[in-house]
């Protein structure tokens, strides 16, 4: 049997021809939300009643396009493997438009993830990155800040336990994923073969 004229040979081929199509149809702007397999992605779920428990921008270097991201670090992630760092590789993507954007990102590479999810310290959480971005450089804000005691962190023990151990007051404001999610300023977009 030649592999080439195989029904699994063509499967092969749609299904690589159909990966680089979804890649193609991201734009630099848009927001992709994940659920981390992180050891603070059940806490933030449990936090937030919601799947969305990362989220990264797509910008754009040399002609390729990544995930800027704030995980360890802020730092510039192939898409592909921003993809494959969630659970079971799923995905969700949002648009704020369809014209063109430019992000500026150099100044935010390289600082250090923000585990205390306070703004103005020098460091960042996922969604804090996204959020600024789009305030400071777009003066659009996609969704308002709120009190971490308006989110769900009174019910579950490990939840505040984390709090405390990071100190984390539920005074400050934060942004979470399912905030930017939930922008009413967000359209989602089905990444499909054109």
């Amino acid at each position: 049997m030649k592999l080439n004229n195989s029904p699994i040979f063509a499967l092969l081929i749609i299904s690589l021809f159909s990966c680089i199509k979804k890649v193609e149809n991201f734009k630099e702007g848009d927001i992709i939300f994940q659920t981390s397999r992180s050891r603070q992605s059940p806490l933030v779920a449990l936090a937030t009643l919601s799947n969305k428990t990362h989220c990264g921008i797509i910008v754009e270097k040399n002609n390729k396009l990544y995930v800027l991201e704030a995980s360890s670090k802020v730092c510039l992630t192939p898409i592909d493997k921003f993809i494959a760092k969630g659970e079971n590789g799923t995905y969700q993507v949002k648009r704020y438009t369809n014209k063109p954007m430019k992000i500026k990102y150099d100044k935010y590479l390289g600082q250090k993830y923000d585990l205390a999810f306070q703004f103005d310290n020098g460091k960042m959480y996922c969604s804090e990155l996204v959020y600024i971005i789009y305030k400071d450089q777009f003066n659009i804000e996609l969704c308002k800040p709120r009190p971490i005691k308006s989110y769900h962190v009174r019910w579950s023990k490990k939840v505040q336990s984390a709090m405390r151990n990071r100190g984390i007051s539920l005074r400050q404001e934060a942004v979470a994923p399912s905030d930017l999610w939930n922008s009413k300023y967000l359209f989602p977009i089905k990444l499909t073969q054109k």
